[in-house]
């Protein structure tokens, strides 16, 4: 005979509890290639923001890009929501003044292009 179910359970032990965890891969300005371990709740910003301040550079959310296969990925958003998936690799690209004044139509002095009259 086997003993009657009890109706309380005992919680897991910390070895029992099993969080889902993956391991993104950041390619930082196309040279490192850093891990990153996320849940698929953890935000994007956050797990990238963590990374760079150990590295010691700019974490603020609105001083990069991220890319994912020439693809840009939201980063206010959890990593199951991003659709991403565990090994995936993420190019990080800084935004800086270059990045920013290469949009727009303007000639090579920066002036935009006069229209002739006639």
């Amino acid at each position: 005979l086997a003993p009657a179910p009890s109706s309380e359970r005992t919680p897991p032990s910390p070895r029992q509890r099993h969080t889902m965890s993956m391991t993104l891969f950041v390619l930082v300005d196309g040279q490192q290639r850093e891990p990153v371990k996320v849940s698929p709740m953890t935000v994007l910003s956050q797990a990238i923001g963590e990374m760079l301040q150990g590295k010691g550079k700019p974490s603020d959310p609105g001083s990069y890009e991220l890319r994912m296969k020439k693809k840009a990925v939201d980063a206010t958003l959890p990593v199951r929501f991003a659709g991403l998936q565990n090994r995936d690799t993420l190019e990080l690209r800084f935004l800086g003044a270059a990045g920013a004044s290469g949009s727009g139509s303007a000639t090579a002095t920066g002036r935009p292009k006069a229209a002739s009259a006639g």
